[in-house]
């Protein structure tokens, strides 16, 4: 059996693949988008898009940006991971990697905004909640944050 990798997305291709499993998942699957679920964001240096491959297939996405010039606040959102790979367990390993790749880039502080059944999974893997729930798109989110590891002190 193939086993996953987790990193940047290196090529275009790769990008392409994180764009089309964002747009089967958020658009076709939960019909949270109308259309496309990219934005500004998407074309924005500052903004990292990670990836799970089993092979040449990306089956898993999560897209990270600073929210400060400083790069210390980031965001992160758009977690997916295809229906047909979810037994795999992709999730935590591609948050794991966001955090770390904020973390890596002098970021202090980690937000996302979760749908409210995947609030127990955050909080298994160190989030807090940071707020009240919010509507977005019609579909409650519930804010949340980490503080981001000092990986220079962690790496001494």
């Amino acid at each position: 059996m193939l086993e996953p990798e987790f990193r940047v997305a290196r090529s275009e291709g790769d990008l392409a693949s994180h764009f089309a499993l964002r747009h089967e998942v958020f658009v076709r699957e939960q019909g949270i988008f109308d259309g496309t679920d990219r934005d500004e964001r998407d074309d924005s240096s500052g903004t990292v898009h990670l990836v799970a491959s089993l092979g040449v297939d990306v089956v898993g996405a999560v897209r990270l940006y600073p929210l400060d010039l400083a790069g210390r606040t980031w965001l992160g959102d758009r977690l997916a991971v295809a229906a047909g790979s979810r037994a795999l367990q992709l999730g935590a390993p591609l948050v794991h990697l966001a955090v770390a790749t904020a973390a890596s880039k002098g970021g202090q502080i980690m937000y996302a905004h979760i749908q409210l059944p995947n609030v127990r999974f955050f909080r298994h893997l160190g989030w807090r909640l940071d707020g009240a729930v919010e509507t977005y798109a019609g579909i409650d989110h519930q804010p949340m944050a980490i503080d981001l590891p000092d990986v220079a002190r962690d790496t001494k």
